[in-house]
């Protein structure tokens, strides 16, 4: 059973107007956080004053009012100010957030995405997560939070979270497929267990997740490759797990998908 969680879980530093009040009193507009959650949860719909950076260690579902995204492990999720967003995780999860005023924010990103995070990314935000609200502005650990910032500046946007339908019926099938193992699901078998035809799955896939099914599972199945990737598993191995008859027709649909081969894109995200 998901055990319920409060929003408040995450930010509590960061539930005031600005980011946080650092030492002294002074105000910082850049806090961390680093919070380990046991056991498969959810995290109630909540919001944030300042904009949230996540960087989780296993996949998550994140849903908000305008979409419903599975993000895989590693990946950075920026959440704006205000947006309202839960979180379900289906095993223990260490969330990694970077708190940062609205000001700074504006200057990056003013909307939702996700970005291919780094080793140093991750490192330095763990590492500022450490020194709570108590830095001063010309110290060390504001500059690491400075070392952050150009870091997220260089870092590519990552295309390959994974949408999911609104549609009531087809959105609890898709979630349900989310659990099993990637296996090769057909667009009939969708259509059969959403007691709807398979023009109109079509249709919403393309229409609520401007994505067409085939292309869906195709980045369910690179999502679930990242995970077992990033676990330390073979691209051998990776591709069996998939159902992959070989290594390289398992590289050559995510080259299709992502644009570079699985080794190239863990050599960016390390």
């Amino acid at each position: 059973m998901l055990r319920q969680l409060q929003g408040s879980l995450l930010g509590n530093r960061a539930s005031n107007q600005n980011a946080g009040q650092g030492y002294g009193g002074r105000w910082h507009p850049i806090l961390a956080e680093d919070v380990q959650v046991d056991g498969a949860h959810v995290i109630k719909a909540h919001d944030h004053a300042c904009t949230q950076l996540l960087v989780t260690s296993q996949t998550i579902q994140i849903k908000t009012a305008q979409f419903t995204r599975l993000v895989p492990a590693g990946t950075a999720t920026w959440i704006p100010a205000g947006m309202s967003h839960g979180i379900i995780a289906n095993q223990s999860i260490r969330y990694t957030s970077l708190f940062i005023d609205s000001a700074i924010a504006s200057m990056l990103w003013q909307h939702s995405l996700c970005i291919q995070s780094s080793t140093l990314l991750r490192s330095a935000m763990q590492r500022a997560a450490e020194f709570g609200e108590h830095y001063r502005s010309d110290s060390a650990e504001s500059r690491l939070f400075q070392v952050i910032l150009d870091e997220l500046k260089r870092l590519p946007v990552d295309h390959f979270n994974l949408p999911l339908p609104t549609q009531p019926r087809l959105k609890q099938v898709c979630e349900n497929l989310l659990q099993s193992q990637p296996t090769d699901i057909a667009l009939t078998d969708v259509a059969r267990l959403s007691c709807m035809s398979v023009r109109s799955v079509q249709r919403h896939f393309q229409s609520e997740t401007g994505l067409a099914f085939q292309q869906w599972r195709q980045h369910w199945q690179v999502i679930r490759a990242l995970e077992a990737l990033h676990a330390g598993q073979t691209i051998k191995q990776t591709a069996a797990y998939l159902g992959y008859g070989s290594s390289s027709a398992f590289i050559s649909m995510f080259k299709r998908v992502i644009g570079v081969t699985p080794g190239r894109y863990l050599q960016v995200m390390h």
